[in-house]
């Protein structure tokens, strides 16, 4: 996988992280149990790639950059308090994804406090974009076959392809897939 993305992308470089969210779907011991053996296998995957000989890569690609960053450990040891959580007691609050946004940044960008500052906002109003589209995307239509909900889902289709066209690494393909078969009446519209 790792080899692949940088095929697609010689100048590319990979971060792991593993989600501060909780998942008690299965309960806490299974959920420890899950980060636990995620968290080794990253660190194997990084290890790996990070200790992989120069002969063994293509070199005129050069060495993958892969590392891990701690999100889930940011959350669990800095951040170590419920107030650091929404309500349902999964889910970091705004403040806590901002830290951790800002301590994302600190580390991967060596940039003056102003710079840090401006790629920080950039980032946000990426973010916020992403995630009114996500919004949207969730939004039960009372008349899903009115002429304002298909201009509205012509509207996230169009907000789709400007933010994959801004940013490569955005991937909107089963979106854009699921808001076609809503134009077309296929489903996912039902309430």
């Amino acid at each position: 996988c790792i080899t692949s993305l940088k095929s697609l992308n010689p100048d590319t470089s990979i971060t792991f992280t593993v989600s501060p969210i909780r998942h008690w779907k299965d309960g806490p011991i299974e959920n420890t149990l899950s980060k636990s053996h995620l968290i080794a296998a990253v660190h194997n995957a990084v290890n790996s790639v990070q200790s992989a000989s120069p002969s063994s890569m293509d070199e005129e690609k050069g060495k993958i950059e892969v590392d891990y960053f701690p999100s889930y450990e940011i959350i669990m040891d800095e951040l170590r308090d419920y107030r650091f959580y929404e309500e349902d007691m999964l889910h970091p609050t705004k403040v806590a994804c901002d830290y951790v946004f800002h301590r994302l940044l600190e580390s991967h960008f060596d940039l003056e406090e102003e710079e840090t500052d401006k790629k920080r906002q950039h980032f946000r109003g990426i973010r916020k974009k992403v995630e009114n589209i996500n919004k949207a995307l969730k939004h039960k239509p009372f008349r899903p076959d009115s002429d304002e909900y298909r201009a509205f889902l012509k509207k996230q289709l169009e907000e789709m392809e400007k933010l994959e066209m801004m940013h490569q690494w955005i991937d909107y393909r089963l979106e854009k897939e699921e808001v076609l078969k809503r134009l077309s009446g296929e489903g996912g519209n039902e309430k």
